[in-house]
């Protein structure tokens, strides 16, 4: 090696170095403007960097493996502590899905660097319902072509203008939220539906496929509703299908306004989803009419040999027909609860549970039947449409005496009231529960022999004569 050359190692190292030393103080600086001072990452010398954690700390030979340490506890931590309705294992080796209202959704976010997709078993189960483009989604398909939701885009703009007026620095300390370049996944969610919420009026006159609001964009909705929203005379600016594409692209462009190299929300997706708002018979895989529009949150993330998916439903719709009717009733934004049991009938249509999880999913079922919310159904057709959703992953299932006797015996008194609506398949999934649990005499109740119930008759009218 000539002597000229040695200079020129030297000086290609030293700018490597630089070059590495440069990015480490620029991810720095990210860090902190992500976690203030609760997560940190200090360069003790050298070669030592030590993860800061909440009571504890640890110490790594390299930039890059202290940030893939405090990525990784964050991660587990949020998967840990982060509360939901249901959660079941799915066969596509190690993965779990988990139902989270929006108000357990995690608030710490994680530095994430690399996209995880959204698993594809998920998204198949969600096919008949996710949104294609379609008259329906006009609004939202107008802003991509518009390029409004690219970072520092129009709606970028529009959103930093009505976050710098007195509303909006408001709302943004109503949802603890400092800076929107670096949001989690929870404010995320309700600052895009927050947005659109308070810049949307319902107008039935626009329910029509090609309404003026489908020809327009997100952008251009938004901007109307922030001219009109107090005026009297105003009609609004749209139905269900042009809200929920507004959140969409609310949502998506925050996402591409985040922070890099981090940007907590890549891992998290809104999608636009259509189907059937009221109860309905004809329930499990089949989605006969697009009747309503609402959406979908997915968060995607790995933990060793586990890909966890969580699924928050929001109903911005419902929610604005409440605030403006019935404001002094409970919130009806996060449908989570109401909208999972779709999603679950049509996930254990392919999948195998154990018991305890089967338990789990039915339990939840039932629990809508007590205690949700169907929209545009009466009691009566509330309570059998989640009825005939339980016993139909019973029958799908096939594990009938492998479920408590308690629930069994709910199941019974539940359907107590519908005994005349039970179609054959239903009635044929009580029976084996009958079968394997001792329950015959519930069911000769809930489905008298003919000839009892003539005898009964008879014996009633005899002893009137006497």
């Amino acid at each position: 090696m000539s002597t000229t050359e040695v200079p020129k190692i030297t000086e290609s190292l030293e700018g490597t170095r630089n070059d590495e030393l440069e990015r480490i103080r620029y991810e720095q600086s990210a860090l902190r403007a992500m976690y203030q001072d609760i997560f940190t990452i200090e360069e003790v010398n050298e070669d030592v960097f030590r993860v800061l954690l909440p009571g504890t700390s640890k110490d790594f030979s390299s930039w890059d493996g202290a940030l893939d340490y405090l990525r990784t506890t964050l991660i587990q931590e949020t998967i840990q502590n982060q509360k939901s309705l249901l959660s079941l294992p799915i066969a596509f080796p190690h993965a779990e899905v988990q139902f989270v209202p929006l108000h357990d959704v995690s608030n710490t976010p994680i530095p994430l660097e690399d996209t995880h997709a959204i698993n594809h078993k998920i998204l198949s189960i969600l096919a008949p319902s996710i949104r294609k483009q379609t008259s329906a989604t006009q609004t939202y398909d107008n802003s991509v072509r518009n390029r409004e939701m690219h970072r520092e885009g129009p709606l970028y703009q529009f959103i930093q203008e009505y976050l710098q007026s007195e509303p909006g620095q408001k709302l943004l300390h109503h949802l603890h939220i400092p800076s929107v370049r670096s949001l989690t996944p929870k404010q995320a969610m309700e600052l895009a539906t927050e947005i659109v919420l308070r810049h949307a009026k319902y107008n039935t006159n626009l329910r029509a496929i090609d309404s003026r609001i489908d020809k327009g964009t997100v952008l251009d909705m938004l901007e109307e509703g922030r001219d009109n929203i107090h005026n009297p005379q105003w009609e609004g600016n749209g139905v269900c299908r042009n809200f929920a594409g507004g959140v969409q692209a609310v949502f998506n462009t925050l996402k591409s306004n985040q922070t890099e190299p981090f940007n907590p929300l890549k891992n998290t997706h809104c999608l636009y989803v259509s189907g059937i708002d009221h109860v309905t018979k004809k329930h499990h895989l089949r989605n006969p009419k697009t009747s309503h529009a609402w959406n979908i949150f997915l968060t995607a993330l790995q933990h060793a040999e586990t890909e966890h998916t969580s699924i928050t439903v929001s109903d911005i719709t419902q929610e604005l027909h409440r605030r403006n009717e019935r404001p002094d009733t409970k919130p009806l934004l996060d449908l989570t609860a109401l909208r999972s049991v779709n999603i679950i009938t049509r996930l254990l249509a392919y999948e195998k549970l154990e018991p305890e999880f089967l338990t789990r999913a039915v339990d939840h079922v039932l629990q809508q039947c007590i205690s949700g919310t169907a929209m545009g159904s009466t009691l009566q057709e509330k309570e059998h449409f989640f009825l005939s959703q339980a016993l139909w992953l019973l029958q799908v299932q096939k594990q009938y005496a492998d479920i408590p006797h308690t629930l069994a015996e709910k199941l019974f008194h539940l359907s107590m009231p519908h005994g005349a609506e039970i179609d054959s398949k239903e009635k044929n999934a009580l029976q084996e529960l009958a079968k394997t649990h001792g329950l015959q005499e519930l069911y000769n109740k809930l489905f008298p022999h003919p000839m009892a119930a003539r005898l009964q008759v008879l014996s009633g009218t005899k002893g009137e004569n006497t």
